[in-house]
């Protein structure tokens, strides 16, 4: 698949079809965040994001306090919202418990020990340890990230101090979707899936997310066995 390709199929999760990077790209996405930096900001983030699958602005609203490590738990009660104003989740389903794996807490606690001191008490603050916009994590986070991924189409400059524009294949939102789509893969109920997404119904959650769950092939293949079960 070519780039202009690429970047058509995965800029399709801003419209209604959700559309799931291939996992080989996601690893290089990993490994890519894993040598971007030394403090482990832009891995937490990328760990947080697609094994917690927490919004852009519940990260950037989530607390210390909301951490719950030892158990593998991530709470999330507020967000910032676009102009960086800390506030309640988008909905009361919003506020949720979302089970992390242990490699989400270990870069979590790498990150940790790095970050900036926060009066808010912010886990992803800026370096004022103020809130960080979504701009600034979009052009100094996410796209040099997505860039030394090899997951960008990079337009050269004009030549004449124009600098080069790098397009993401897909965008940091797109991770919610990744942890959405490995919870179906493993068998989580949609109902699960709704209450760790924050969906405010499961109607959504089916609506969104309903052509990941296994294909009608596979339906037939469990209505013929609970036929045979019953009817021998």
């Amino acid at each position: 698949m070519g780039n202009a390709a690429a970047a058509k199929r995965y800029h399709a999760d801003e419209a209604d079809t959700i559309t799931i990077p291939p996992k080989d790209q996601l690893r290089t996405l990993f490994k890519a965040a894993a040598e971007q930096d030394d403090k482990g900001r832009s891995l937490a983030m990328v760990h947080v994001t697609a094994f917690g699958g927490l919004r852009a602005s519940e990260v950037r609203g989530l607390r210390r306090k909301d951490l719950r490590l030892a158990q593998g738990e991530i709470t999330v009660r507020q967000r910032a919202d676009q102009w960086n104003v800390i506030g309640p989740t988008k909905t009361e389903n919003s506020r949720r418990t979302v089970p992390i794996p242990p490699a989400t807490v270990a870069a979590l606690k790498v990150w940790l020990l790095a970050a900036p001191p926060s009066p808010d008490n912010l886990v992803f603050p800026n370096g004022a340890g103020k809130v960080e916009s979504y701009t600034n994590i979009y052009h100094r986070l996410w796209t040099p990230l997505m860039q030394a991924a090899g997951l960008a189409d990079v337009i050269p400059g004009d030549g004449d101090g124009q600098p080069d524009t790098v397009r993401p294949w897909f965008a940091l939102h797109t991770l919610r979707h990744v942890a959405v789509s490995l919870w179906i893969e493993q068998d989580v109920k949609a109902k699960q899936i709704q209450q760790w997404a924050g969906h405010a119904s499961i109607k959504f959650t089916l609506d969104r997310y309903g052509h990941l769950w296994p294909n009608q092939t596979a339906g037939r293949a469990i209505a013929q066995a609970a036929e045979k079960s019953l009817l021998g």
